[in-house]
């Protein structure tokens, strides 16, 4: 039985009409962003990407030298954009272009289920008017595309002329955008064989070869790439281990995703958990080993402790429904404060969570199995997100769907079938109590903005903007005078207005919280704007036995910068002796030696540093040139080209 079709109304009017309502709402939104921060900067995690489609438009267009982190979808379209030469605001403006196709995908999808132009229209202006997908759109995140992509993937499973090859190549561009997708592959070859079933065997073959070959090209590029510059053939992102360890790890409880020996910054989990990995197995391991490590290291926890388990997958659960926006990067709530069309756009989880409950409840009543594709979706997307750990733009994806869903099953209820009422509100009811009346997971009065205000100030900062860097860390510091790296920040601030007895006494603040590590970190703030100062509090930091090899680095990159060369070769010495893999240690001591004329020391140094990432080409450009200056010195064969 093929889906219903969408009725005897067309429903182009109402695909026209939901995208010029959308795409003008967010016009408003990116105007309105414009005049803020977050309309000019990409803050955390967007300017991880950011950086990264920059490298690849400059050239580099096999991302680096390991294999992904995360997936490349978003990154190689960002880097398309860069390289035609878009800026901020253009990516943003696309996105905003972007954020309205969903919604005109959701009211097709709706359409598609429910075979009524009202659902349609409904499920579309609900994803318009959807406040935390406009707030995404404005970010250079792979949320929007992500979002964007599912939809259509689903939305194209849905048509009434079966397209296996369509279907296929929008499921691998979905798997490429976020891997989670990929629990919805298999679902989406059995939706094939069901839509080609009645055709007979050749039919269903012939499906889902054209399925794998619109899926496949996608994957096999990211596994080529991979192998091609790791010898790792990986289809998937390497993150996956780790990222189930963050959400499931002894002693989380499903609410902090974090790693207690995580670096800071975006790609800071990647680097952290595979030295730890590699620290924990006694040796080096593989990317792909370092993922197997951290899911074999996690599932011994799960077993051995079960009642911990459901407690932190129930805490998780209710991340996932519950309508308050938890994040890890910047802010709904913080940006609505600033951006007023925001504020207009009120639908959330308090809605888009009952409605889906209402279709997941109304999909039992229909005949038709398109409702119970679709609801098969969103409980395995749910439960993907679920496994792993839950942050408010991991489960956008599943809005548009659910929104759909829901429409559907009161459509149809409207018209005297499917569902009871009875069964659509007592599923509204428990969505609702989920979503809005149970107690949040995650404290009365939901997250402290105090890291919001941080990120401002580091901006301005930058800009120059050094009052209005003070204004947002004293805000800060207000919220949460506990973070000592806020005391520390708003002291650089105090000494670059010219008010040291203010910097001093945020100094003493925050080394009262911390007086073991509050000296390295002090100097690292300070270094760029007050080396000497800075290099004195790293040094102090290396007395006290904290982090020695990275504070003797602090100190010896200081005193090199204002040219206490001497001073600064002992420190940097001592950094790679205790911390002998630091890349940077070898290349600024190199650089030192090389400007006190110990071109043999330099060539030691640099050395070094290349075998610990031969892929450096500038650096290999400093070294060929070091031995063209002593014909004597020479070149490492390892080191050269073809080598």
């Amino acid at each position: 039985m093929e889906p219903r079709a969408p009725g005897a109304s067309s429903l182009m009017p109402v695909l026209l009409g939901v995208g010029l309502f959308a795409l003008t709402l967010r016009l408003v939104f990116y105007l309105q962003l414009g005049e803020t921060a977050f309309g000019q900067t990409a803050f955390l995690d967007a300017g991880f990407y950011d950086g990264w489609a920059r490298q690849i438009a400059n050239g580099d267009w096999l991302a680096g030298h390991e294999p992904f982190f995360v997936e490349p979808g978003y990154l190689y379209f960002l880097a398309g954009l860069h390289k035609l030469g878009a800026d901020l605001p253009t990516v943003r403006l696309l996105q905003a272009g972007v954020g309205a196709g969903t919604a005109v995908l959701a009211a097709l999808m709706a359409g598609r289920l429910s075979g009524n132009s009202w659902a349609a229209a409904c499920a579309g202006l609900t994803v318009s008017l959807y406040g935390p997908l406009v707030h995404f759109e404005g970010q250079l995140l792979k949320t929007t595309l992500e979002v964007f992509a599912a939809t259509g993937t689903l939305a194209l499973a849905l048509a009434p002329r079966w397209h296996p090859f369509r279907v296929g190549l929008a499921a691998g561009a979905a798997v490429v955008l976020k891997s989670n997708f990929m629990t919805a592959v298999p679902l989406l070859l059995l939706w094939g064989l069901w839509r080609s079933y009645a055709n007979g065997r050749r039919a269903m073959a012939t499906t889902l070869i054209w399925m794998f070959v619109g899926l496949a090209p996608l994957l096999i590029a990211t596994a080529t790439r991979n192998a091609v510059v790791s010898g790792e053939a990986l289809i998937l992102p390497w993150s996956s281990g780790i990222n189930f360890y963050i959400g499931n790890r002894p002693g989380a409880n499903g609410l902090d995703p974090t790693l207690p020996f995580a670096e800071a910054g975006p790609s800071g989990e990647g680097r952290s958990g595979k030295a730890e990995a590699e620290r924990r197995a006694g040796g080096a391991l593989g990317f792909a080993e370092s993922s197997d490590f951290w899911w074999s290291e996690t599932w011994p926890g799960i077993i051995a402790n079960p009642t911990e388990s459901l407690i932190r997958f129930v805490n998780k659960g209710r991340l996932l429904l519950h309508h308050y926006e938890f994040t890890d990067n910047v802010s709904f709530y913080f940006v609505r404060d600033r951006v007023p069309i925001l504020s207009a756009l009120f639908l959330g989880a308090w809605l888009a969570v009952p409605l889906t409950f209402a279709g997941l409840a109304g999909s039992f009543y229909r005949r038709d199995p398109g409702p119970w594709m679709i609801s098969a979706f969103l409980w395995l997307q749910a439960f993907g997100v679920i496994a792993f750990h839950v942050i408010d733009r991991y489960r956008l994806a599943l809005v548009p769907a659910g929104i759909a869903l829901g429409m559907t099953a009161l459509s149809d209820r409207i018209r005297g079938r499917g569902a009871p009422w009875a069964v659509l509100i007592g599923a509204i009811l428990l969505g609702g109590l989920l979503a809005v009346a149970a107690p949040p997971p995650f404290g009365r009065h939901g997250q402290s903005m105090a890291g919001q205000h941080r990120m401002l100030a580091i901006d301005a900062l930058q800009r120059g903007h050094t009052v209005r860097a003070i204004e947002e860390l004293e805000q800060a510091v207000s919220l949460n005078p506990e973070v000592q790296n806020f005391h520390f920040r708003l002291a650089v601030a105090y000494r670059l207005n010219g008010q040291i007895k203010r910097a001093q006494a945020s100094e003493q603040n925050g080394m009262r919280l911390d007086p073991i590590a509050g000296p390295l970190r002090l100097g690292l703030l300070l270094s760029l704007d007050e080396p000497l100062a800075a290099a004195a509090h790293c040094l102090n930091s290396a007395s006290l036995g904290h982090r020695v090899g990275a504070s003797q680095f602090c100190a010896g990159e200081a005193l090199q910068r204002i040219g206490q060369l001497a001073a600064a070769e002992v420190s940097l010495s001592r950094a790679v002796a205790y911390a002998p893999g630091l890349y940077e240690g070898w290349v600024h001591l190199g650089e030192v030696r090389e400007a006190r004329d110990d071109l043999a020391g330099a060539q030691i140094a640099w050395q070094t540093a290349l075998a610990l990432k031969p892929g450096d080409s500038s650096l290999t450009d400093r070294y060929e040139a070091l031995i063209q200056r002593r014909p004597d010195l020479l070149p490492l064969q390892s080191h050269r080209p073809g080598s």
